[in-house]
């Protein structure tokens, strides 16, 4: 069995707001639309926007992580986005080696921006004896 890709899912209630912050503010298309759901695609990742399950309690997203997006030109995106929308983390460099921003989406979901600014140290290897 072989997994092809992943394609997040954000439980939203507002799909067409959704769809117009990540069409309009990050460049997203949106490639199906129907009454519960949508999906948005840029280059070649796809992300899902759907109405919540009606069995599953809702009443604002729960995701505790963020979804992480690698632009071609991360200060050229930060200087089109920072007065658009909540900023979490301005644009900075970080000993990670990425430089990297943070915002939320008009549905409360980090949303995180980051390149590599030097090629990181590799991992070291650890024996245990």
């Amino acid at each position: 069995m072989t997994i092809k890709r992943i394609i997040p899912t954000l439980w939203v209630t507002d799909i067409n707001a959704t769809i117009n912050f990540y069409c309009d503010l990050l460049g997203f298309c949106c490639i199906e639309r129907h009454e519960e759901n949508a999906v948005l695609e840029l280059a070649d990742m796809r992300l899902r926007i759907s109405l919540p399950f009606p069995q599953e309690p809702f009443d604002h997203p729960h995701f505790t992580g963020s979804l992480y997006f690698e632009p071609e030109n991360v200060d050229a995106l930060w200087s089109a986005v920072k007065d658009k929308t909540q900023v979490i983390q301005q644009l900075s460099d970080y000993a990670n080696g990425q430089r990297e921003f943070s915002i939320r989406d008009i549905n409360g979901y980090m949303l995180q921006f980051g390149v590599p600014i030097q090629k990181p140290e590799p991992y070291a290897h650890f024996v245990i004896a």
